[in-house]
C-alpha cells in the first residue's frame, strides 16, 4: 500500500518538475520573441 502511494507521489513530482521545466522554456522563448 505505502509503495503504491510512494510511486504515485514520485510520478506526480516528476510530472510537476517536467511541466515546470516546459513552462520555463516556453516563457523564455516567448520573452525572446520581441527581440
Amino acid at each position: 500500500m505505502t509503495a503504491c502511494i510512494q510511486s504515485r507521489e514520485l510520478r506526480k513530482r516528476r510530472w510537476i518538475a517536467s511541466t515546470s521545466i516546459l513552462l520555463r522554456e516556453l516563457m523564455g522563448s516567448v520573452l525572446d520573441l520581441p527581440k
